[in-house]
């Protein structure tokens, strides 16, 4: 298993908690699209990571991200 990190893990779980699914169908290569995720729950995650995480993503920034990897990089670099 690869070293993850607690943003990796926090991320991960927000995901599957969102969507219904095990965490160890996510990678991070993964987009959300291919996970399942509709409109909604991309609104439910942002908002999920924004409480858990303490930051504010804008949809620009959001939308930017392709894969649960550019999703993790983003949590990186608006956390305080």
């Amino acid at each position: 298993m690869t070293n993850i990190t607690a943003i990796q893990s926090s991320t991960y779980k927000i995901i599957s908690e969102c969507l219904g699914i095990p965490e160890s169908s996510i990678t991070p290569d993964s987009s959300l699209d291919s996970l399942g995720a509709d409109s909604l729950d991309v609104i439910e995650i942002v908002m999920a990571l924004e409480d858990r995480m303490g930051i504010e993503i804008s949809d620009a920034e959001f939308e930017a991200c392709e894969s649960v990897r550019d999703v993790i990089e983003l949590v990186e670099r608006l956390r305080p």
